[in-house]
């Protein structure tokens, strides 16, 4: 389903796979299909995954929905979705659905040294951000 999600989204944004998301992509991706893609994800997973529960977790961790990296509300978050492990980023999914509330989706490939968005650099924030304004 993750895999499937960043195909999904990446084809959205009129990109290829193995590219990567801009901010800006993401601050701007698509209203219907982002609550489509969320509503699937909360709805097959009993509400424990989706990006509205990241985004829940995310602001409940001190995190602002702007789109920018926050390292400290960042940092909290990964530990509470168990993307980080004694102070480090593990990023090693449970894909069997036993991960807390909130570890999925990943979009696994999200993250490049070359601008590109990934969860590690204001991925959660924009995405929080865009759900924010969607639901207005």
């Amino acid at each position: 389903a993750d895999d499937e999600t960043y195909r999904l989204m990446i084809t959205t944004v009129g990109k290829e796979e193995g590219q990567f998301f801009t901010s800006e992509e993401l601050l701007n991706f698509p209203c219907g299909e982002l609550q489509t893609i969320d509503q699937l994800w909360v709805t097959h997973s009993k509400g424990k995954y989706g990006f509205s529960v990241q985004k829940e977790i995310y602001l409940s961790c001190g995190g602002v929905a702007d789109g920018r990296y926050h390292d400290k509300a960042y940092d909290k978050f990964g530990d509470t979705v168990a993307w980080r492990e004694n102070n480090s980023w593990q990023f090693e999914m449970d894909w069997d659905g036993g991960g807390p509330r909130g570890h999925l989706p990943v979009l696994r490939g999200d993250v490049d040294d070359m601008g590109g968005v990934g969860w590690s650099n204001g991925g959660v924030s924009s995405l929080a951000s865009r759900l924010v304004d969607c639901s207005r």
